[in-house]
């Protein structure tokens, strides 16, 4: 098949697109349409949150970086921006 043998596809309006992109947020803005909610239960919450507290073992690779290390405001933490690697004092 070729492309002038393809059928034609009505192009969307904008409109329409926006329109769609509203009904979404809002359907998920209100909540109506949430499954229930479910529990998890005791063995996979313990199992979870065994997983979670094992996760500070593992020191964060030192590719990733740190904006606590840093001498210059180049990193890619959040912060004051002073590049002193310490908490702003208020």
């Amino acid at each position: 098949m070729y492309a002038q043998d393809a059928p034609a596809v009505p192009a969307i309006a904008p409109s329409e697109i926006g329109h769609a992109t509203k009904a979404w947020l809002h359907l998920q803005g209100n909540n109506v349409a949430a499954a229930p909610v479910q529990p998890m239960l005791g063995e996979e919450a313990g199992i979870a949150y065994q997983r979670y507290m094992e996760s500070f073992k593992s020191k964060i690779p030192d590719l990733y970086g740190s904006a606590l290390n840093q001498s210059s405001g180049s990193g890619s933490g959040g912060g004051s921006g002073s590049g002193s690697g310490q908490p702003p004092s208020n």
